[in-house]
């Protein structure tokens, strides 16, 4: 990465990729849809990895389309 912040980016990166992150089951966590497709939303949480929340999760009700689900906060 060029630029003036390069350095410190790199030095974030790092730390990221080190730090041992510990969701449990039943964690609510906040994060920002990335992605949809038919098996889900990809979420990103601030982890090594985005989550998926499978299309059957995201609604109190019959989901068939991911995509026409509203996030509500």
């Amino acid at each position: 990465m060029k630029g003036e912040h390069a350095e410190q980016y790199a030095e974030l990166a790092s730390l990221l990729e080190n730090y041992q992150y510990s969701y449990k089951v039943g964690d609510k966590v906040h994060g920002k849809v990335v992605a949809c497709d038919t098996k889900g939303a990809l979420v990103e949480i601030g982890a090594k990895a985005d989550a998926l929340v499978p299309t059957s999760e995201c609604s109190l009700s019959a989901v068939k389309n991911v995509r026409r689900v509203r996030c509500v906060r």
